[in-house]
């Protein structure tokens, strides 16, 4: 596997240093004047590096700004069209008001006449400035998304191990094996679905999960199975009601969340005729949304965490969206955001 590392551009050295350089190369390249110990080129140099001072820095307060803007790749081409507008017009506004203001400080002679020339290496100047910027920041970007893809591998991976862990666990497989033997003493139908249904619980949790995110509706079949065990085992005291809408199964979210979510329920709260445990799986906006009554354990359930973890941390991994997680004396509430596409 690549290991990509944290690139970050230092913008300050660059543009203290950049400024005067620039301002160098208009002086030899654009300007033909050549270096020399002469009082009239360091006149003209000064001018030129406060020509070169005022469109970079301009230019840069105006990158920053809309970088904050559209920070994402998926905006880059709207956000360069932007800058390069704006930068274009404050270089072409500075350089006219510039011009003026050497020539009366110069207290040069006859008209105001302003130099065309000045405003095509201005234009240039900050056009080159414009995508130093660009080229650095889009490489910047790429390179997080990179890392970050590195580290959803590594989080994807771990919550298939945990999921597997927990559904390997002795407790979890007595029950399983111990509902299947009496199963196929009452009832061999209903043992031969469950051995499928433990089957598909099994080849989901093995699969190796490339992708990042997963369609709502593979997640359903999963909890189909899933559930059709615990009710095998907790019968009518368990009850899962799944709510939703045709259009939302077809969005994504990262693998194995509903499962976690759905295991954490049972795990955490008391199943029992006396005490039945609901768990409501729905759609709140962009949200896909798994509640159940709230009834906690008497006996604490040796946890460490992992499933609501892992689900944080892809999310933390996958963008912005956050999870929202709460809980009153009823209930206990996870809301995780749908993505439109996979990542």
């Amino acid at each position: 596997m690549h290991q990509h590392h944290n690139f970050r551009f230092n913008e300050k050295k660059f543009r203290w240093l950049g400024i005067p350089l620039l301002a160098f190369f208009i002086m030899f390249v654009v300007k033909h004047n050549v270096f020399c110990l002469t009082a009239p080129f360091w006149v003209e140099y000064l001018i030129t590096l406060v020509f070169t001072f005022s469109i970079w820095n301009s230019s840069h307060a105006i990158v920053k700004y809309f970088r904050k803007k559209m920070p994402s790749l998926a905006d880059t081409k709207k956000r360069i069209l932007t800058t390069l507008l704006l930068t274009t017009t404050a270089a072409v506004i500075i350089t006219v008001l510039l011009s003026f203001l050497f020539f009366n400080l110069m207290a040069r002679q006859g008209e105001f006449i302003f130099d065309a020339n000045n405003l095509f290496t201005c234009i240039l100047s900050n056009s080159f400035v414009l995508s130093v910027y660009e080229g650095l920041y889009f490489f910047e970007r790429w390179n997080d998304a990179m890392v970050s893809a590195e580290e959803l591998k590594k989080v994807n991976v771990q919550s298939q191990f945990d999921s597997l862990k927990n559904q390997v666990n002795p407790h979890f497989l007595f029950n399983s094996l111990n509902t299947l033997s009496s199963l196929v003493e009452e009832d061999s139908k209903q043992a031969v679905s469950f051995i499928h249904k433990m089957s598909n619980v099994y080849r989901y949790l093995l699969q190796g999960n490339e992708k990042s995110l997963t369609t709502v509706r593979n997640e359903l079949e999963f909890i189909e199975s899933y559930v059709y065990m615990l009710k095998t085992r907790f019968d009518d005291s368990l009850i899962v009601l799944i709510q939703v809408p045709e259009e939302a199964k077809e969005k994504f979210i990262p693998p194995h969340t509903l499962q976690m979510l759905v295991e954490n329920a049972v795990k955490h709260n008391e199943v029992s005729n006396d005490y039945p445990l609901t768990v409501k799986v729905y759609t709140d906006d962009e949200f896909l949304v798994v509640a159940n009554n709230l009834q906690r354990k008497n006996s604490l359930v040796k946890s460490n965490g992992v499933g609501l973890q892992n689900i944080l941390q892809r999310y933390e991994l996958l963008g912005d969206q956050q999870v929202i997680i709460s809980e009153d004396e009823n209930q206990f509430l996870v809301k995780v955001p749908l993505f439109n596409n996979t990542i």
